[in-house]
This record gives structure tokens, C-alpha cells and sequence, in this order.
């Protein structure tokens, strides 16, 4: 969870959700702003064709990574969140689009995440510290 000026972002599964805090103190859900991990495997062509491939069977929807949200940090409108599968990704908050998805950089767990300009730093529960700087 984390508190930035008059929003509460925490995540549930593979989603990041946004609370709104009223003038009156309560929280309001912003339902235009939930960032969601999707496979960075999963694009176009290839993604309709999982699609129409998908199994009753598999209660998943099948373009979303059954992982959960690991830690994240939400700065300057952009939130960088660790994935439970060691990947991380870059969102922009306003739109909630994907920027940047690096995908499974850690062996394991991403533990703690941050950045800073355009260099992302991350821990894994692997005992390694990532450094990338990303074009977003």
C-alpha cells in the first residue's frame, strides 16, 4: 500500500487499485485507474489466438499472469511494481497503460522495487539487486 496526496494505491492478486480520499474523509474506488500485470508475452495475433484457444477448464483468464503483486512504488505518475514470478513493470497512472514490462528478471519473488528517473532498482528474494534504466 502506499499513500500519494489524496490517493491510496494498494494491490489485490495482479492488480494495483486506486482510493480516491474524499473532502469528507472517505475513500472512493477510481475504477479508471487499476493497473493490471498482463503477460508481456501475450500481444496482438498471438494474444486473440490464446484467447480463442482458452479451455473451460482453466478458470484463469488467459492474458493475465496468475502471479500476484509483489511490491510497487507509485512516483511522479508512474508506478513500478514487482511481480511474485520476479518480473517487473512500468505503468502511467492517468492512462494505466503498460509502458515497459521486463519480464521474469529474478529467479524468484521481487522484494522491494524503486526508481528513480529512469533507473529501476529491485531485490529478490534470490539474494540479487537488479539496476535497469528503461526508455517510459
Amino acid at each position: 500500500m502506499q499513500y500519494t496526496g489524496g490517493t491510496i494505491w494498494f494491490s489485490v492478486s495482479n492488480t494495483i487499485r486506486c482510493y480516491r480520499i474524499q473532502s469528507d474523509g472517505r475513500i472512493r474506488e477510481d475504477k479508471k485507474q487499476h493497473l493490471t500485470l498482463q503477460d508481456p508475452k501475450q500481444h496482438g495475433r498471438q494474444q486473440r489466438r490464446r484467447r480463442a484457444n482458452f479451455s473451460a477448464e482453466n478458470n484463469k483468464h488467459p492474458n493475465l499472469i496468475n502471479k500476484d503483486v509483489s511490491r510497487f512504488v507509485v512516483k511522479d505518475n508512474v508506478t513500478v511494481s514487482g511481480c511474485r514470478d520476479g518480473s517487473l513493470y512500468v505503468f502511467d497512472c492517468d492512462s494505466g497503460r503498460c509502458l515497459e514490462s521486463l519480464y521474469k528478471i529474478h529467479m524468484t519473488d521481487t522484494q522491494t522495487v524503486d526508481f528513480h528517473d529512469r533507473c529501476i532498482i529491485s531485490g529478490s528474494r534470490d539474494r540479487t539487486v537488479k539496476v535497469r534504466c528503461v526508455i517510459f
